[in-house]
């Protein structure tokens, strides 16, 4: 029998409602979004940071309060500085799956690329943008900064694309407001949508009868995304199994048979 597990969860920024004594968000940025991608390379020894495209997308759904700070410390961390004044004005902390890669056997004699792709309120005047990579103890291993001009022509203008189609499975308010939870729809078909939008469903009661979403409910969205794959399923990598998705995601991540990932972030 077959299943569907290939569900990816994206768990998207959530804003802060706290007043703030910092800086009003339209001071430095305006209400859209920068997409930086980049190329992370390299081995246990080496490492390389690789900016690529950037992009112009519609709306920040991001925090707008304490843009400058860190809630909590990964071992990557984004810094954008206001060019003129050298300001910090926005910071940002995750965890990159090339950091992963360093840490296998494989790393050892080997390089390999990972994309990775960033997203920042998109910025009313030129900004310095570093991107540090750190170890555990949080000892720097690589950073790298470019200039990012809003100006810029090669910045690539995506606000008028057309959204996937989609649904609500819980709209509480405005992004602002509220944390966005995206299903995506990877190895159904179109046909198949159906079963996609029953298995977000019940993933997405099974999630909200646990604290501390149950209490919560009222400040989530939950967006189901119908983005249909060319072939049914879930790429099993040890099994042979490879269909054509919309993630081309897959099991056996560094040869972990319990592992699920994408390389194809971008």
């Amino acid at each position: 029998m077959r299943t569907y597990l290939s569900l990816l969860l994206l768990l998207l920024f959530v804003g802060s409602g706290r007043a703030s004594a910092q800086q009003p968000f339209e001071t430095f940025f305006r209400d859209s979004t920068l997409r930086l991608d980049y190329i992370l390379t390299g081995g246990e020894s080496t490492t390389e940071i690789t900016p690529d495209e950037a992009h112009l997308l519609k709306g920040w759904a991001g925090r707008r309060h304490y843009l400058d700070s860190l809630v909590l410390r990964g071992n990557a961390q984004l810094y954008v500085h206001d060019e003129a004044t050298g300001k910090l004005i926005y910071a940002f902390s995750f965890n990159p799956l090339y950091l992963e890669w360093r840490q296998t056997p494989l790393a050892k004699t080997e390089r390999r690329s990972y994309e990775e792709v960033l997203r920042i309120p998109f910025p009313k005047a030129p900004v310095k943008v570093t991107l540090r990579l750190c170890n555990a103890e949080q000892r720097t291993i690589v950073d790298q900064t470019q200039r990012v001009d809003p100006k810029d022509i090669l910045i690539r203008d995506q606000t008028t694309k057309q959204p996937q189609k989609h649904k609500y499975l819980i709209h509480s308010g405005d992004s602002r407001d509220c944390i966005d939870l995206a299903f995506l729809a990877e190895g159904y078909t179109e046909a198949e949508m159906p079963i996609f939008l029953r298995d977000a469903e019940a993933a997405t009661e099974a999630l909200f009868n646990y604290e501390p979403f149950k209490s919560n409910r009222q400040h989530f969205n939950v967006v189901v995304v119908f983005s249909p794959s060319e072939e049914s399923g879930v790429a099993v990598p040890r099994e042979k199994r490879w269909p054509r998705t919309a993630f081309s995601s897959h099991f056996d991540t560094f040869y972990s048979d319990r592992y699920l990932t994408t390389r194809s972030v971008k």
